[in-house]
């Protein structure tokens, strides 16, 4: 029996000189079971795997795919990371353009009365329009559109007496202050901060408010007020 081996396929004996076929599993087929074209169909396998795979051993095509891929990931964040940089001086110089130009027309003569204009415009927005109640009311009952252009959005100062005191549906607490007008009155609505203010007052109490004008509704409307 030594040297003998056995057809995986008839099973028969097959003498270690006689030709026989070893698969790739170790398995063997004798001459007589081995198809005619079986040693061409092998090599048309051979073939169409190595058309396919590029090679006849594609697994060691693999890491070089893989570092192509991680070169070109690499170049990617590091162009990325140079536009974003050029990008962020551009922004720097530009700005620091501006701040210049900024600080050499500020510092211009010629300017100065312009100047003087703004900051007398920005210390009336701080302190308010000093207006009367009964005077805005009028405005608005005369022309709503050529007082929305006069008031509207504008921070207006105005003294009056209370004649309401309540919340609206919003839960947001207001006054409202009388103009001289049956109907429409000023209607000041203030934030949370100032309920402990609005609780000590009573009807007929006089009040200075400070508050940015919203227009006409029932009532001509402040909002976002204060009280001095």
């Amino acid at each position: 029996m030594d040297g003998l081996r056995f057809c995986a396929k008839c099973e028969g004996s097959i003498p270690r000189n006689s030709p026989a076929h070893e698969l790739a599993s170790g398995r063997v087929i004798c001459a007589d079971c081995w198809p005619a074209n079986a040693t061409q169909m092998h090599r048309r396998a051979g073939a169409t795997r190595r058309r396919i795979h590029g090679d006849s051993n594609p697994t060691q095509a693999a890491p070089a795919g893989q570092k192509k891929g991680c070169i070109g990931c690499a170049t990617t964040l590091f162009i990325l990371f140079v536009l974003s940089m050029i990008g962020k001086c551009t922004r720097e110089r530009e700005e620091l353009k501006r701040q210049r130009e900024h600080e050499a027309w500020m510092s211009d003569p010629k300017n100065a009365a312009t100047i003087r204009s703004w900051e007398r415009e920005a210390e009336l927005e701080a302190r308010g329009m000093p207006v009367g109640p009964a005077e805005v009311v009028a405005a608005y009952e005369s022309n709503e559109i050529a007082a929305d252009r006069r008031f509207k959005g504008k921070r207006l100062r105005l003294t009056g007496v209370v004649a309401d005191i309540g919340r609206d549906i919003l839960d947001t607490a207001y006054i409202t202050i009388e103009s001289g007008n049956r109907v429409r009155k000023v209607q000041v609505f203030f934030g949370d901060e100032f309920e402990s203010d609005i609780a000590k007052l009573r009807r007929g109490m006089t009040v200075t408010v400070v508050g940015r004008c919203n227009g006409l509704m029932l009532h001509v409307m402040l909002i976002d007020a204060s009280f001095e």
